[in-house]
């Protein structure tokens, strides 16, 4: 059985695998992923591969652990080209590993298709793969979440409640304002994202959703838009079974 984990900037995200069928995704917090949690639920493993983004803390923490129970492990970095994705960075180490896996998900799902990928998490990422296989770079804007701390921390007299909006009307109350406001700036985002695509010439054959907000941002586009949760195990599936094979 293998074992694919992303560690993300605010929680950890982790599926098991066998025969390539995904259990659901299990999440945990930064504090409670330790070695009694992974004694507890980790007996069969054979097999560890990993994401990292956020706290580098925790992939050695499970490295030394793994070491100790003879697992096999393997932490994904970033490479300039792949499997047939080649990064659009011209320095492709700034890449973030979670976004390449999410474009190596995307070409395993949708094969020699242009794709628009969007991964609506703590930050909310937008990345372009044409169907040849190139990254045609992206933008990273801050995620629903993370717009309404911000302004709550940096302007006097705005308290945001900690929910998430799938309207786009005009708020009659501060709260409304900012929650409603951040949602529509993230369907701007891809909408303007959509309309840049076009004028690279680009036919978009596919848009893919993934993170925390994706059901919330589907709501707007009807049935234009596929919601795959767990899109960046794809992605790390891929890489385990070019390992292993």
């Amino acid at each position: 059985m293998n074992l694919l984990i992303d560690v993300g900037n605010t929680q950890i995200k982790f599926v098991t695998e066998h025969n390539y069928t995904f259990s659901d995704i299990n999440r945990i917090s930064h504090q409670d992923f330790t070695p009694k949690y992974f004694d507890e639920q980790w007996k069969e493993i054979k097999n560890i591969i990993i994401a990292c983004v956020g706290n580098k803390e925790i992939s050695t923490r499970l490295l030394q652990w793994a070491e100790q129970k003879n697992i096999c492990y393997k932490q994904v970095k970033t490479p300039a080209q792949k499997f047939s994705i080649t990064v659009g960075y011209k320095n492709f180490e700034q890449f973030g590993v979670d976004r390449w896996l999410a474009l190596l998900g995307a070409e395993k799902i949708f094969p020699k298709t242009c794709c628009l990928i969007i991964d609506a998490g703590t930050a909310t990422t937008i990345d372009l793969l044409s169907a040849e296989g190139n990254h045609q770079g992206g933008w990273i804007i801050p995620g629903l979440a993370t717009m309404h701390t911000s302004l709550a921390l940096n302007t006097h007299n705005i308290s945001v409640a900690n929910n998430v909006s799938s309207q786009t009307d005009f708020g009659d109350n501060t709260n409304d304002n900012v929650i409603n406001g951040c949602f529509a700036a993230t369907i701007g985002a891809i909408k303007l994202a959509m309309t840049e695509v076009e004028k690279k010439g680009l036919r978009l054959e596919h848009i893919i959703l993934t993170g925390g907000n994706a059901n919330s941002i589907k709501e707007y586009f009807n049935d234009d838009i596929n919601v795959i949760d767990n899109l960046l195990f794809q992605g790390l599936s891929r890489y385990l079974s070019s390992i292993y094979t």
